[in-house]
């Protein structure tokens, strides 16, 4: 229990770092060895109170709390540069800095639907003509083709940005727990030589490369996206209509590497060398395995975690001592925090480390409450028949779901209804899953069409896998916004788990008392629930949700009574426009009304106006006081969406003739505010349409290259600069508006 209490002493050390961080009390200007000075007094304490077992336990935690402090403040999310760093070359530059980047790709790409993420080790840096040597790492966001990989040297010219701060998601505290303080966008790569990593990287990452493709061929979709992301960790190719389906029904856990995965292939690996060896000995051939695994997939948050737990407990079994599970765990977390402190906020590491917790602690009382309850109810052995069944599926699933049901609605604001039943009907299949997916690739390595035999296995698994979790999604009400949670739920839900574990302990033993508070404690977290949920009811005022992907732009609205419509001019890639707007804020799912052009409609299903085919000065009316006016664009088709005093222009991308129209006509009128078109588009607003409408705002994307007069309209304007990949979200009363910006992705 020592190493527990340690642990909390060190996580609470990083967060007080952090806080003094924020409030200006340490700074680049604190000098470490206070730190140090600090420690050394602690350590010169617990020797001199060895004999006093109280104040020498004080004295341990009082060291890892200054210790944890001081980890963090050498690797903030902030961190101090110099000119020595590529982040000091943007840092005061809020448009980004034209520049030519030299470096070599580093760890492994992750493909995205339409771009591929490359992390670049940049060593020089060229701009306005003068070249420096840096350090740093940049993301660069690059179209898929063409393809680089590990090792490779090349040149990136392209946008330097400082990643931005988000309404709904801290990009930039995001990327810097991945040591990444720079992004590259509009990027030119060009390759300048191979080779220049680490061999064992090199191999190693060649090897995941070659295992995917061949999980690609001996499996067809969706079961092949499925298993690159269940054994190799690698979720690119998993479809966005699957990855909803599992987002829907709280099953996205199963597609990712966890310690379920890791603890099957140590346990596995024990067993099958056990055979031939003592269990000492397989546990010590095991390790090396395992953490070649860890690394091969890619060695993120919850996989290093697992990673951790897995190698721990197989040193238990070499030094012959009992593991104890919530020991093990704050090892993991303890050694990945000093190995980076900023993963103390990842979203994964949080989320994997509450379900461990959970299955450690709950699923124990759960296992024995349902023993108990089957054994006043059925036969000695049929209770136990039943409550092995059980365990696999509703216990372990209940258990996992109450430790992370508090993080899913603080960071998320979707609760899953069916969750329980879902992951109670496909869990228990997953270890086979891992074990024949595993079995088939490795056959698949060695001979492509055993491979393919041996794949039967694992597809017929997968596709039961889908069908439930497709099945599942599909019932209405499946996933339901409920407002995300803040700080005080997340804390009150886990005191009350706190609570509840803690009664055995306590003077309440009566089961009265039990139930009672039992009673108490649901109607707790359900009353928080409701009132989240009571948050995110139409609140009277109209959303417009401008979204751009796949080279288009959409508009998505919310009227004040909650009815959705969107609007879609055809241009660009509707359903990856679909996808933005649902990871969006917008509270609907399919919406009331679609307006586009309806033979293209990515909403299958929904009701659709074409408005090229309205006379000018139709209206199609929301509700009333909410209508959108067709006006009179010529060839082409513009829409004034109107609310009381509010104005505004639909679609985004209008092209420079149904501007003119509109402007020629006078038909436009003025506007509130006026969303330019991000880059890719290859649509603008025209200068004289920002004259002619007067605009209270524009709404005006980063990296865009407009035509120099159109520069300089927008300049004389009120101009609201925004990262053009984030959504963009104006909210009404009809009279004010506010504006706020959304992350594109965030994690996934």
């Amino acid at each position: 229990m020592t190493l527990v209490y340690l642990a909390i002493a060190w996580t609470c050390g990083i967060l007080l770092g952090q806080v003094l961080r924020a409030a200006g009390i340490l700074s680049c200007n604190t000098p470490l060895w206070a730190f140090g000075a600090a420690a050394g007094a602690c350590v010169v304490g617990f020797a001199a109170l060895r004999r006093l077992k109280g104040l020498r336990l004080g004295s341990a935690l009082l060291l890892f709390l200054i210790l944890g402090a001081w980890r963090y403040q050498a690797a903030p999310f902030d961190p101090c540069v110099s000119p020595a760093d590529l982040s000091h070359h943007h840092a005061q530059a809020a448009d980004g800095v034209w520049a030519v980047s030299e470096g070599t790709v580093i760890g492994y790409p992750e493909v995205r639907d339409a771009e591929i993420h490359y992390q670049v080790e940049v060593i020089r840096v060229t701009i306005d003509a003068a070249t420096y040597d840096v350090q740093g790492r940049a993301l660069v966001r690059a179209p898929r083709v063409p393809a680089f990989s590990y090792g490779d040297r090349v040149r990136v010219t392209g946008l330097l940005l400082t990643p931005p701060v988000l309404d709904d998601f801290n990009y930039r505290r995001y990327l810097a727990a991945r040591n990444i303080h720079t992004l590259i966008r509009r990027p030119t790569i060009a390759l300048l030589s191979h080779g220049h990593g680490s061999p064992f990287w090199h191999a190693l990452y060649s090897t995941r490369t070659r295992a995917s493709a061949v999980l690609n061929r001996i499996l067809p979709e969706p079961a092949a996206g499925l298993a690159n992301g269940m054994v190799l960790g690698i979720e690119g190719g998993i479809s966005e209509e699957v990855s909803d389906a599992f987002r829907a029904t709280g099953t996205t856990h199963l597609i990712v590497i966890s310690g379920s995965n890791i603890a099957f292939l140590s346990g596995a690996l024990v067993a099958g060398l056990a055979g031939v060896l003592s269990r000492r000995r397989a546990a010590l051939v095991a390790a090396p395995i395992v953490l070649l695994y860890v690394l091969l997939v890619g060695a993120d948050p919850p996989a290093l975690r697992a990673g951790v737990m897995g190698l721990l407990g197989l040193g238990a079994i070499y030094f012959g001592r009992r593991g104890t599970a919530y020991v093990s765990l704050c090892a993991a977390g303890l050694l990945m925090t000093a190995i980076n402190p900023l993963a103390l906020w990842d979203i994964g590491f949080q989320l994997s480390f509450a379900t461990s917790l959970g299955l450690i602690l709950f699923q124990p009382p759960l296992s024995r409450t349902l023993a108990a309850w089957l054994g006043r109810r059925l036969s000695a052995e049929a209770a136990r028949r039943v409550a092995a069944v059980l365990d696999a599926t509703l216990t372990v699933t209940l258990a996992a779901q109450a430790a992370v049901l508090p993080l899913l609605l603080a960071y998320f604001g979707q609760l899953s209804i069916i969750s329980l039943l879902t992951n109670a009907l496909v869990a228990p299949v997953q270890p086979a899953i891992l074990a024949s997916g595993i079995a088939a690739l490795l056959a698949g390595l060695a001979f492509l069409p055993f491979g393919q035999v041996v794949a039967a296995l694992p597809w017929a698994l997968l596709g039961y896998t889908v069908a439930v979790i497709r099945l599942a999604a599909d019932i209405p009400f499946a996933s339901v916004p409920v407002g995300r949670a803040g700080p005080l739920f997340v804390i009150g839900y886990y005191a009350v788990l706190a609570a509840l574990l803690a009664r055995g302990r306590l003077a309440l033993a009566a089961r009265s008392n039990r139930r009672l508070i039992l009673a108490g404690a649901l109607t707790a977290v359900a009353t928080l629930l409701l009132w989240n949920a009571w948050r995110v009811l139409p609140d009277g005022r109209l959303h417009v949700l401008f979204v751009s992907a796949g080279g288009g732009e959409a508009v998505a609205l919310t009227t004040p009574g909650g009815r959705t419509a969107w609007a879609w001019d055809g241009r660009g890639d509707g359903a990856a426009l679909v996808r933005a707007t649902q990871r969006g804020p917008w509270r609907g799912g399919r919406p009331d009304v679609v307006l586009g052009p309806c033979a293209a409609s990515p909403w299958p299903g929904a009701a659709c106006i074409d408005p090229a085919g309205l006379d000018p000065g139709a209206a199609v009316r929301l509700e009333p006081g909410v209508s959108l006016v067709r006006l009179d664009a010529g060839a082409g088709w513009a829409l004034a969406l109107e609310y009381g005093a509010f104005r505004t222009l639909l679609p985004p991308t209008l092209p420079q003739e149904a501007q003119a129209a509109l402007v020629a006509g006078a038909a436009a009128g003025s506007f509130t505010v006026l969303k330019a078109s991000g880059p890719g588009t290859g649509a603008w607003p025209s200068a004289a349409l920002v004259r002619a409408t007067a605009p209270q705002a524009v709404v005006w994307p980063l990296t865009t290259t407009y035509p120099p007069e159109v520069r300089d309209a927008l300049a004389a304007a009120h101009t609201i600069r925004v990262d053009p990949a984030a959504r963009v979200e104006v909210v009404t009363d009809g009279d004010g508006f506010t504006l706020a910006t959304h992350s594109a992705a965030g994690p996934r």
